[in-house]
Formats: structure tokens, C-alpha cells, sequence
């Protein structure tokens, strides 16, 4: 265990995985190129694992075409006259199969002749293979392959499997493959880095991951000497199903609010150009957001007074150095203006941005509305204001999975809606949106989300032992989790920092307990992680799908106590990634009949 603050966990091992399992069954060279087509989902996820030099080692043209291009006539082209091969990279669903058949038939339909090869991600299921048939094209590939990615490094600390179904798979399909798949991608880490001494966890699917796990040490042990400690002292697994509450709520931090208002998948969020630039020519601006931009990797932890300071000292900071470059000679005062123009050049972005927010977004009556809804919860307002200003976003025909996030926020909250009332919503909601959004409520009341309300709520005791609500949070110097949900502390973030505040689990055991789930800790073993002159090592891992605001929190507790934390998870959820793995669209015809 490390004493500093040296990374002691290279993540870069994980990023080389991950191009072998890409390129590796490719031949390194053909006559002629081959030609990549993204589908834009993937795009982000795609420049996370691979570089140029990859590209060029497999013989890929030197440019990346997504779906919104048109193939058929590119391929027209001088320039792409030589690819023999196009090998498709998507997400395995119906609509992306039907942009892929359109681009192979429209090739056929010119008598463009080219070796085609389909990638999906994650993998391939029934619904995707239909389209392939339907559309006559399932035979016309050279190969059909899954790409689960395994858990890719998306950031310096943060892995994900980037597995928007996670949720859906895992809580409403029950798909044990995919529970026995996350414990491979565990004991994977466990090959690279060594064996993880000790886990903790809560929730059903975490016990039973260890379950796997443990069954699969066990057959690794025979004939084999004694296991080596490895980098990391210890796991914690969280169970999405034990916090709902928290991706329904709305994020404060720069990199949530980014993420509430224009999504960021795969790292990549997709802005109006004319909000970053007034020359920009694109109509959207994909921007990676990650570890790799200076400024992000500053302000994407702070909340709107904070990132606000930042990139305005740090806009002043570079005009005084422009203006003191006289004092340099000739070369460095060239050297340091070309620097210093890249920099702003990145910063010129996440000003605009900072301004949009700050203008348009934050003073938005929509936003404030919602935001003191919310708020209103977690301080003790009656269910029925909440209830109102539902019925309100539904009159005012508001997005259907924002009416929906706000809905389960409630029912989560009280541990149910009254009948009269939850039946009285369910109406107005199809009689709106339509009868087709019938399955998505169904979905949300057999995982949990929205339900009829039974007994009392848990959450004014587990709030009494954890202090999930801390409206006395420090704004301008963080002291407590609460900061990054403006005064809300995730219940996910309060079982972590237990470990690090207390030393183990054991002082607040009973209400551990009371939460719903399995519960994973070994009374018999005298752990303490509270000593900070101690940097252990630890692994976090969200079962179901983490929030760019609880990755935040969860980096604060490792500033705080002195520990190095390498955040894992299914998923990262985006702003309706608690609504949208549960959608089913129901065919209203069908049903008339």
C-alpha cells in the first residue's frame, strides 16, 4: 500500500486489451484499404481505445466515416476506389441494423462489390439478427462478431463496460450471463494486477458476482501455489437497486450539468458548434471530455460558482502571460505564445460553454422549477406538491422521461405513490404520450422504480445514520459529498466513505442491513481503512450504472482520506439512463386487436 500520491493502478494495460481485441483477428495487410464506419454512439468509445498508428497498421484508410455519411457515394470517389474491405462498428439494435442494410443495398444497387465485416456492440441478440434477415443482408458479411469491450479506461481513474443495457440486462431480464460476465471482467483485473484481498458489497447482484468470482478462484487455486497480494487492498461492490434515487436526481457539477443538458456517451458530448464558437461551421461539435483536456479535468468536479472562478482567473492568467512575453527572448516568446494560443483555444470552448449554462440554462424557468421540486423532497415537502407539479409536466406535455425521472424520484422517496394518485398519473401519462409507453411503466414497477406505496419510507432513518441530506455543505471549499447534488449526499457515496471515515462497516451495520439486498462483510476480520497516513488502494464498482456526479464524489473521498480509488462500473448513466434501459415501446395495434 502507497504512502503518496502515485498511482500505483497503470490503467493503460486495459486500452492495449482492448486494441488486440479489436484488430487482433484482422491481417495486418491487404492490397488494398479498409474502410471503418462508425455508428456516432460509438465514436467517443472508439478514440478511448484506439490511435492513428493502429489504423494504419491494419491497413485502414486514413479517415473514419460515420453512419451519417453517405458510403455509397464516397466510395464513388478517386479516392476510395481501393477499399476492399468495410467493416461496420454498432450498436447491436433494430434502427442500426437498417442504416447498415440501407448502406450495403445502396452499394449493390450502384454495383459496388466489397467484402463487408459487422461488428456489434455489445453483442449481438434477437433483435438485431431479425433485421439482418428481413432486410436480406445477413448473409452478404465475411464475419459477424460481438465486441464486448470489457471494461475500457474512459478516464485516468474511471473503467466502464459502457453497457447501456446493464441495467435492463441485470435487474429486469435477470440475464445471469451478464452477472457471470461482470465477475470475469473482475477476475480479469484480478490476472493483471493480483488478487483482491477483500471484498465488501451490497445488493443482490453483488452477492451473487462474488459468488461466481469466488467459485472461480477456487478452480484457479488447484495446483497452484499461494496467491501473491496484489495492487489493490481491497473492493467495494455497489448494487445499483439499493440507491435509485440518485440518477433521478439532477447533477450540479460542470461535467453533469453538461451531461443533464446535451448528454455525454462514450466521453463525447455532442454541443451546437454556434454555442462554442461563433465561427464554428458544424452544426454540432462532438467534444471529448475526459483526462486528455487541461481545463475539463480542473473544473468537470466543481459546481457552477466554481468552475465559473476557475476558467475566469484562468482566461486572466494566460492574458497576462501574453502580455509579459516581451521579456522572453525571440524563440521562447514564440514557443510560449504558440502554447498559450492551443490553450486557449480549448479554454475559448469551455468559456462559451460555461456561459450557455450560466445564461440559458441554469436561470431557465424549466430548470429552476425542476431544481426546487427536488430539492423540495429532500427537505420535507408533502408528496401531493410534488404530485402537482408532475401533473403540470404532463399538462405542459414536457419530456416523456423527464415526467417519468421525476415520478420515480417521488415514489422512491415514499416508498411508493398512493394507489389513487400512481393510477391517476399512469392514466394521464398514456392518455398523453400514448398507450405505446404502457410496457416502460410496467418495466418501472417491476424493478422497483415506481410503485404502490407500501409501509413507511426507509429513507428518514438511513438519512439519521448517513446524513444524506446536508444542506450546511461548504460551497466554495468542499468538505462533505453533499456538495456535488447541492446538499444531497448519494447513499452509494456515504457506504464508501463508511470505509474510509470509521474504518469498516461495522459502526453502522444495522442500517446497512435495513437496506434492501445482500450485504457483503465479514464481521470475523478486524479491518480498518481510517488511517490517512495509509494511501490504500481500493476498487469501487457500480453494478447497474454510475452518475458523472457520484464519480465525482467518489474522487473527493479519495482527496479526503488519503486513498487511491479506481472506479469501475456497467455503465455511466446519462441524463435519462435510469428511464431509458427500461423503455418498451407496446404495439398499439397489435393491442386493438
Amino acid at each position: 500500500m502507497a504512502t503518496t500520491e502515485e498511482q500505483t493502478v497503470n490503467l493503460r494495460v486495459l486500452r492495449d486489451h482492448m486494441r488486440t481485441t479489436l484488430f487482433g483477428s484482422l491481417d495486418a495487410r491487404i492490397n488494398g484499404f479498409r474502410l471503418l464506419v462508425l455508428e456516432d454512439s460509438l465514436e467517443g468509445l472508439f478514440q478511448l481505445c484506439i490511435d492513428r498508428t493502429d489504423l494504419e497498421a491494419k491497413s485502414f484508410y486514413k479517415r473514419i466515416f460515420t453512419f451519417n455519411v453517405d458510403i455509397t457515394a464516397a466510395l464513388q470517389s478517386e479516392e476510395l476506389r481501393g477499399i476492399e474491405e468495410i467493416i461496420f462498428l454498432a450498436e447491436a439494435q433494430a434502427e442500426s441494423m437498417k442504416r447498415v442494410a440501407k448502406i450495403v443495398l445502396n452499394n449493390e444497387a450502384y454495383q459496388i462489390k466489397k467484402s463487408y465485416h459487422l461488428w456489434l456492440h455489445p453483442r449481438r441478440n434477437v433483435a438485431s439478427s431479425e433485421i439482418l434477415k428481413i432486410t436480406q443482408i445477413f448473409g452478404k458479411f465475411a464475419d459477424i462478431k460481438d465486441l464486448d469491450f470489457d471494461l475500457v479506461p474512459i478516464d485516468a481513474d474511471l473503467l466502464s463496460l459502457e453497457r447501456a443495457s446493464a441495467p435492463r440486462e441485470l435487474f429486469l431480464d435477470n440475464e445471469l450471463s451478464v452477472v457471470t460476465y461482470i465477475a470475469n471482467t473482475i477476475a480479469r483485473l484480478e490476472f493483471i494486477y493480483g488478487q483482491i484481498p477483500v471484498v465488501f458489497g451490497k445488493g443482490d447482484k453483488a452477492k451473487a458476482i462474488l459468488d461466481i468470482l469466488n467459485q472461480q478462484r477456487e478452480t484457479d487455486k488447484e495446483g497452484e501455489g499461494e496467491e501473491k497480494k496484489g495492487k489493490f487492498d481491497a473492493m467495494i461492490i455497489i448494487d445499483r437497486s439499493i440507491d435509485w434515487i440518485t440518477p433521478c436526481i439532477s447533477q450540479v457539477t460542470y461535467e453533469g450539468l453538461v451531461d443533464d443538458t446535451f448528454e455525454i456517451r462514450n466521453c463525447v458530448a455532442r454541443i451546437d458548434g454556434k454555442i462554442l464558437s461563433a465561427e464554428a461551421k458544424d452544426k454540432t461539435v462532438p467534444l471529448l471530455l475526459n483526462q486528455n483536456d487541461p481545463i475539463f479535468k480542473e473544473i468537470r468536479n466543481y459546481t457552477a460558482k466554481g468552475f465559473s472562478k476557475f476558467l475566469n482567473e484562468k482566461a486572466q492568467s494566460i492574458q497576462k502571460s501574453l502580455a509579459e512575453k516581451h521579456n522572453l527572448n525571440i524563440s521562447g516568446a514564440k514557443e510560449l505564445v504558440m502554447l498559450l494560443k492551443k490553450e486557449y483555444h480549448v479554454l475559448s470552448y469551455h468559456i462559451n460553454l460555461k456561459d450557455h449554462l450560466m445564461s440559458n440554462v441554469l436561470p431557465s424557468h424549466s430548470y429552476l422549477s425542476n431544481f426546487k421540486i427536488e430539492q423540495g423532497v429532500f427537505l420535507g415537502d408533502k408528496s401531493s406538491v410534488t404530485l402537482d407539479h408532475i401533473e403540470l409536466m404532463i399538462a405542459k406535455g414536457l419530456p416523456f422521461r423527464k415526467v417519468l425521472k421525476m415520478l420515480c424520484l417521488r415514489s422512491l422517496m415514499d416508498n411508493g405513490i398512493k394507489k389513487e394518485s400512481l393510477l391517476f398519473l399512469k392514466r394521464e401519462i398514456l392518455q398523453t404520450y400514448g398507450y405505446e409507453h404502457l410496457f416502460t411503466l410496467v418495466n418501472l414497477e417491476k424493478v422497483g422504480l415506481l410503485r404502490k406505496q407500501e409501509g413507511k419510507s426507509p429513507f428518514p432513518k438511513l438519512n439519521q445514520v448517513f446524513k444524506l441530506v446536508n444542506p450546511d455543505y461548504d460551497e466554495e471549499r468542499p468538505d462533505d459529498a453533499a456538495y456535488f447534488y447541492e446538499g444531497v449526499a448519494p447513499l452509494s457515496v456515504r457506504l464508501v466513505e463508511q470505509m474510509f471515515k470509521k474504518g469498516n462497516w461495522k459502526a453502522t451495520m444495522e442500517a446497512i442491513e435495513s437496506i434492501p439486498g445482500k450485504t457483503i462483510y465479514n464481521d470475523k476480520l478486524n479491518y480498518d481503512y481510517s488511517n490517512k497516513a495509509i494511501r490504500n488502494c481500493f476498487l469501487v464498482y457500480f453494478i447497474g450504472g454510475i452518475t458523472h456526479a457520484e464519480a465525482s464524489a467518489i474522487r473527493f473521498l479519495g482527496k479526503l482520506y488519503n486513498k487511491e480509488i479506481v472506479i469501475a462500473t456497467t455503465n455511466v448513466m446519462g441524463r435519462y439512463g435510469v428511464i431509458q434501459p427500461f423503455e418498451e415501446k407496446m404495439n398499439v395495434v397489435e393491442m386493438q386487436e
